[in-house]
């Protein structure tokens, strides 16, 4: 199974793709805007920048995870503070 993990940063998103505990690529991007619906965007980006170098699909990926430094609410998934981003 491949699994995608994402570093999600102030100034860099970094991403990396994992298989049987293996790094087979890693990458970043710069965050740029930190509205949310541009981060996904870059979030995405990344993803199938690597999976294309690979020459895999998203279908391909059985979970991704994520770090996202600040509040979350393990329950919902919800950033409830993200100081880097200014996400409240």
């Amino acid at each position: 199974m491949l699994y995608a993990g994402i570093d999600l940063g102030g100034t860099n998103i970094k991403g990396g793709l994992y298989r049987g505990g293996k790094v087979l690529i890693k990458d970043e991007i710069k965050t740029g805007s930190t509205d949310a619906e541009s981060v996904i965007k870059n979030i995405a980006v990344i993803i199938n920048r690597m999976l294309n170098c690979i020459g895999l699909e998203t279908k391909d990926i059985a979970a991704i995870g994520a770090g996202i430094p600040g509040m979350i609410e393990s329950s919902s998934g919800t950033v409830l503070y993200n100081n880097n981003l200014g996400w409240v």
